[in-house]
């Protein structure tokens, strides 16, 4: 555990693992607001994602991706086992 500049000044970081990946993470994330519009924004098979949460943001816990698609489109069912999820 240590902290790490790069998620603001004597940010407490810890290590997690998701999968195979090793994740640096918040050991004591903040509450934080986004406007509508706001979030990081990614092109993806035709859709707009939006990250309003990251599990960088939430200590490894939450992902939050608002996805903005055309009218018709949707996701083939799929199931991802080592993920809570929800639509």
């Amino acid at each position: 555990m240590g902290t790490d500049d790069e998620y603001g000044k004597g940010a407490v970081m810890d290590t997690t693992h998701t999968g195979n990946e090793e994740v640096r993470v918040h050991t004591d994330p903040t509450a934080y607001a986004l406007g509508s519009e706001d979030g990081e924004a990614l092109w993806f098979f035709g859709t707009l994602l939006i990250f309003k949460a990251t599990s960088e943001q939430t200590g490894g816990r939450f992902s939050l991706v608002e996805q903005l698609a055309p009218r018709g489109m949707a996701t083939p069912l799929n199931v991802h086992r080592e993920d809570d999820e929800s639509f």
